[in-house]
Parts: C-alpha cells; structure tokens; sequence
C-alpha cells in the first residue's frame, strides 16, 4: 500500500483474503471483468462461489490458493493416553466439540498452575476469520442470507462464543491470549505442547520442516471438523491474486493469472500446502504425503461456503480482536461483546457494502 501511494508500479498483488477490504478502499485494485470478457479460456461458472471475490457485482479476484480448515493432531499422545483418535470418534459419528473437550481435558498436562501441554488449539477466537467455526458449530453466521445486515447479536453466538471462552478460562485446556504467557509453556505442536490443533493443509509445510525432520518425528493424521449443536461448516479462506490499478503490463498480468489458477500450476502450488481444494470444479483434492486423507478434503470442500466479509471488514476484525481480548481477561461480558461488534459491523456495512 504504502509502494501504491508513492507511484511504485505493480502488475498483479499477492492477494489474501484478508487484505482485500484495504486494497479495494484504497482504490489499488481493477476489476476482472474486462480480461473474462475478452478471454473465452475463463468462465467463472467453472469456479467453486467460495473461490471468487466480487465486490459490486464485479469480480476482483479468483483464488489460485484456497484452504478449509480440518482437524490435526498428534496420534501418538492419543494413543498413549488410550484414547479413541478424532479420526475413529468422527467414523462412529461421535467427533463433536464436546469430544474435542474430553479429550483435551485428558489430554493438557500441569504442573502444579502451570499448563505444560495444553489439550487443544482450535484457534485464536479473537479473529472473526477462525471465529467463525464455532458460529457455525453452534448455528450463527456474521451476516444474514443477503448479507444486508449483520448477525452477531443472536443466542447462537453468545452459547458459541460462551463455549470457546470455557475452553480456555473455565477449563484451561485450550490456547487462550490470556493462557498462551508465561508461566504457562508457549502452545507449539511441533514439540508437542499442544495436542491437536484446526488449521489447513498450508500446515504440511510446518510438519515436513520441523516435525519430520526431528530424531524422532511422531505420529499426525487429520479430520473433519468437530460437529457442534447445529452442526459444521466450513468457510474457505483465499488467496486471490489481484490485478494492480497501477499495472503497466496488464495483459500480461492477466496471462500469468491464468497461469496461477490452472491445472498446470497445481504441483507448484502444491509445494505451499495448496492445491488440496482446487478453486477450479473439475480438479480433485491434491495429497502429497501419506498422512493427508483426501476423503477429508473432498467432504470439507463439499459442505464449504465463501468467507463472507463486508468491504470495510478491518474494522470488524479489530472491534473483534480488542474485544475478546478484554472478554477473556474479564474486563467485558459476552453480551457487551456481542453488542459492541453488532454495532461496529451495522454502521461499517452501510458504509461500505459486502464483498459480494
């Protein structure tokens, strides 16, 4: 951004769906639509809806990267506790997020008050794009069907968010900002100081560099995500190369896009973690090692939807942020939290409009 300010040229951003709100409001981005009409090797309907960004009925972006997240954990501690695995738990239709609870209240260890192995790290709750999992879990959703108004004030959220919250304070078996400092062991699991983690297959990167290569590498599988009272879903975060407002080569820009969402890039893309949900609908899910279960990928990508944001999301992702910071360390209660954030994202949304 601060390049795009001082004249700096570029043809196309590294995109992350994350930053897209800035980028568009900054007015450093240009719609796709124009090269799609003058390409006919391009049709949006052959992408996944989860896979593109559309901002005023324009398409911004379509992800060359995109990720759902599963559940990762540490198969030999679960055996040496005599455990069921979440992999076994979720082919008996029992892999819920109170199991999630049972086994990492077996599975955090102490030492006196100090946690040297915490049970679980589903995430960070205070990012309203991991935040999201419990929502769903539990029924609720950031913003209504036709995204005209936010909906985070609800009895769903408060019971999801009172959930994630127990974890950590109530029953410290999970990562918590308020846990994740001393005198408690920094949550690692790849020395095995957490047990079992949600994150996405960028992960086996992390597990080929540090756990694989260690003396003696233990044992990771994976699974779907816990199910929740009302179920699981899951939202695809992306990445989406954008082509730049200050581009001086456009069209070959556009060419390199091509490039980076096709069939033939997939081994690339897979050396980063990617190319397990391909954007394209007619790529299956791609596996490089033998502990990734490309059935856990396929029924992910099946019950998938778009990471709905509004135009103006930062300042729902930092409403959000400060405020679970200030929840867990009791300074607010789950229904300032929830009303403060309702506001913040009602005013913000008029303001701005939805990516979509």
């Amino acid at each position: 951004m601060a390049a795009f300010a001082s004249g700096v040229p570029y043809d196309v951003y590294y995109g992350w769906f994350g930053y897209l709100s800035q980028f568009y409001t900054a007015e450093m981005l240009v719609p796709l639509d124009p090269f799609l009409a003058a390409d006919p090797d391009v049709n949006l309907d052959d992408f996944h809806e989860y896979a593109l960004e559309r901002i005023g009925g324009q398409a911004y972006g379509i992800a060359w990267f995109t990720n759902g997240k599963e559940y990762w954990y540490n198969a030999d501690l679960i055996a040496e506790a005599g455990l069921k695995s979440p992999r076994e738990l979720e082919a008996e239709g029992n892999w819920t997020w109170d199991a999630v609870l049972e086994m990492a209240t077996k599975l955090t260890k102490t030492e006196g008050n100090r946690i040297t192995r915490f049970g679980t790290q589903p995430y960070r709750f205070n990012r309203t794009g991991w935040f999201w999992i419990h929502l769903f879990a539990w029924g609720g959703a950031w913003w209504n069907e036709d995204f005209t108004a936010p909906t985070i004030n609800t009895q769903q959220a408060a019971e999801a968010a009172q959930n994630a919250l127990d974890m950590v304070i109530k029953h410290r078996v999970a990562y918590g900002l308020t846990l994740g400092k001393e005198p408690n062991v920094e949550p690692d699991f790849t020395q095995q100081t957490v047990a079992g983690l949600i994150t996405g297959s960028y992960f086996t990167r992390t597990i080929k560099a540090r756990i694989e290569t260690q003396e003696e590498p233990f044992k990771v599988e994976h699974t779907l995500l816990p199910k929740g009272p009302a179920g699981r879903m899951a939202a695809q975060s992306i990445d989406a190369k954008w082509i730049s407002a200050s581009a001086t080569e456009p069209d070959a820009g556009w060419e390199f896009y091509k490039f980076a969402i096709g069939e033939d890039a997939i081994p690339f893309i897979a050396q980063l973690g990617g190319s397990r949900y391909a954007a394209n609908k007619s790529i299956p899910p791609f596996t490089q090692y033998e502990y990734e279960d490309p059935e856990v990928y396929a029924q992910t990508a099946a019950m998938s939807v778009a990471h709905r944001q509004m135009v103006r999301q930062s300042e729902l992702d930092t409403q959000w942020a400060e405020g679970w910071i200030e929840l867990e360390e009791g300074k607010t209660t789950i229904q300032e939290l929830l009303e403060e954030t309702q506001k913040v994202a009602e005013v913000h949304l008029e303001e701005g409009g939805c990516v979509c």
